[in-house]
């Protein structure tokens, strides 16, 4: 039922009840005689609900449709700005590791940490600046070793420098130990700049 014919139709009723004063008895429904104070009740909360009919009949409530709207996906990759630049970190488990976890600052900002273990001994992620350009980089962390005696001991570990960052460019985590502090120093190296460096130690030890 429609709701002003609703409204309407328990008006109408009500105003009935209200002129004849009640002793209608229609099949088992029963409505006692009315005094004046309840007809009187009656025949305005009739008229009340008339107009409350009339109003809807005339400010009909406007169909929706029901039918969903598809909603576009959400994609949460985003791609990189123009001219940003996207390049790779990368850090190996040593042999006398088991376990090492870094984490990246980059210009002042963590940029991401990464975390190696025996299990998995190759990590990497990316890293997207706004251009290309030199960046300061920090890096902190700890990692477990195994001693000469077999006992695992934790490092603390720390490192910072520059990097000159280009399309394409990659860096590998590389500790090298600090002959003041007999500490290892993080630092970020290309594959080129670690070669070199390998290929100078090999050059020291020889004969």
């Amino acid at each position: 039922m429609n709701t002003d014919l609703f409204f309407m139709g328990g008006g109408i009723v009500l105003l009935i009840l209200a002129t004849l004063g009640g002793g209608i008895e229609v099949k088992e429904i029963k409505v006692p005689q009315l005094t004046n104070l309840s007809r009187i009740s009656a025949a305005l909360v009739g008229i009340g609900l008339i107009v409350v009919g009339v109003y809807f009949r005339l400010h009909p409530t406007p169909v929706t449709n029901s039918t969903p709207t598809a909603t576009p996906p959400i994609n949460n990759i985003s791609a990189p700005a123009p001219g940003a630049i996207v390049f790779s970190i990368t850090d190996r488990l040593a042999p006398h590791q088991l376990m090492e976890k870094l984490e990246v600052f980059l210009n002042g900002k963590s940029s991401g940490t990464l975390e190696i273990t025996k299990d998995k001994p190759i990590g990497a992620f990316d890293i997207t600046v706004p251009s290309a350009g030199q960046y300061q980089y920090r890096i902190t962390g700890s990692q477990q070793v195994l001693s000469m005696n077999n006992e695992v001991e934790t490092r603390q570990l720390t490192g910072s420098g520059s990097i000159v960052v280009d399309k394409g460019s990659s860096f590998i985590v590389h500790l090298k130990k600090n002959a003041a502090t007999s500490y290892y120093d993080i630092l970020l190296m290309t594959p080129e700049e670690e070669r070199a460096e390998q290929a100078a130690k090999k050059a020291t030890a020889s004969p």
